[in-house]
């Protein structure tokens, strides 16, 4: 079936199978990420996965999240548009009474980064704490964000460049001044990398 839940193991085929269902209905992939919306929201998560792993494969790396037997299954996906499709974020504002749509291309590093800040603070109101997990989750995206984010600030501390490796930066986790003042302020950096953070702030 194409419509899997947010916490079952997909397969690259029922990637595919949801993918070619939602264009076919839609004529498009421009997946919206509503959370009120379970199914379409989780299609677009394994979207975004999706076009994680096109990328890793084009720069020779090994894919992240969907392992096909058939390596030329991935010329499906590019067939179907996904590395061309946008994701439409619906985020509620904070007094609840509006919502404001962004349209955010994957390759937006910006973008990206600013949506998973977003999420970041929001798992952090209602929870408490950063321990974002990385599996079984609807946070597993944002568990891998974090972890990324962590490997790129420890580089950093430990003498390394501000460029970071190519499969962090398509997560949109490079890290500059500016966004490790962000990490820092809210409190990510303390949290997750205990007392290294003096080395970056």
């Amino acid at each position: 079936s194409a419509s899997v839940s947010a916490t079952a193991r997909v397969t690259f085929d029922e990637l595919v199978e949801a993918l070619r269902k939602y264009k076919h209905t839609h004529g498009n992939l421009d997946i919206q990420t509503d959370k009120s919306l379970q199914a379409t929201s989780t299609l677009g998560i394994w979207l975004m996965k999706a076009r994680a792993d096109l990328e890793l494969l084009e720069l020779g790396y090994e894919p992240q999240y969907f392992f096909p037997s058939d390596v030329g299954k991935w010329d499906i996906l590019k067939e179907l548009g996904v590395a061309d499709a946008t994701i439409s974020m619906h985020m509620s504002s904070q007094n609840g009474k509006k919502k404001r749509k962004r349209t955010t291309n994957f390759y937006n590093h910006g973008g990206i980064f600013n949506f998973r800040l977003q999420e970041l603070n929001r798992f952090k109101k209602e929870n408490g704490h950063f321990n974002v997990p990385i599996c079984g989750d609807l946070y597993t995206s944002l568990g891998i964000w974090c972890r990324a984010v962590k490997r790129a600030v420890l580089d950093l501390q430990e003498g390394g460049s501000r460029r970071t490796p190519k499969p962090v930066a398509i997560l949109g986790a490079e890290m500059n001044t500016e966004r490790l003042q962000i990490l820092a302020q809210i409190g990510f950096i303390s949290d997750n990398i205990n007392n290294q953070e003096k080395g970056v702030q």
